[in-house]
């Protein structure tokens, strides 16, 4: 982004310390950005809301009955095409990350198929390292931020409860 998106700032509701609820959520204010910001810099935004496609996904392929999350980038239907593996009638296939392709092939391909942890670690690790390469100073930074918290809160996860994370750690720090 090397744009100056002054309107951004100028156009967010006032905040207020005794406020108990933002007034904007996260999918009003990405839909506030559509119109406001570069194509190629609302790109490198949807990145950041690719984990609640993650969650949709993985809550698809292995059935778990809970609520479909709006904040992510791919809308109800779409997720559900995806997780028929890519099998369209109308031979249109649905545009989506190469990492989120590959794990999704991967899957389907597959014999046995890989744990929920397994699977969640995967495609976390395909998102850092899409928005670690994106050409962003900034996006690069979050990455390696994410990784490290990430981990971070596994491992006292694993040592508060005695179990073994190794396995489940994401990247190589």
């Amino acid at each position: 982004m090397k744009r100056n998106y002054y309107c951004l700032i100028s156009g967010l509701p006032e905040l207020k310390w005794d406020d108990r609820k933002p007034s904007l959520g996260i999918v009003s204010f990405r839909e506030m950005l559509i119109p406001e910001i570069h194509p190629s810099d609302m790109r490198l935004v949807s990145m950041l809301y690719l984990p609640y496609d993650h969650s949709n996904i993985l809550n698809r392929l292995y059935k778990k009955d809970v609520a479909f999350d709006l904040r992510g980038n791919y809308d109800s239907a779409q997720i559900d095409r995806l997780c028929t593996h890519l099998v369209y009638d109308d031979g249109e296939k649905i545009e989506t990350e190469k990492y989120i392709d590959s794990f999704l092939n991967l899957f389907f391909e597959a014999d046995e198929k890989p744990s929920r942890v397994q699977a969640e670690k995967e495609l976390t690790t395909g998102w850092l390292e899409l928005i670690r390469k994106s050409g962003n100073k900034f996006l690069a930074y979050y990455s390696d931020f994410e990784l490290l918290t990430r981990n971070i809160f596994t491992a006292m996860l694993g040592q508060k409860y005695n179990t073994p994370v190794a396995d489940i750690l994401v990247g190589e720090s």
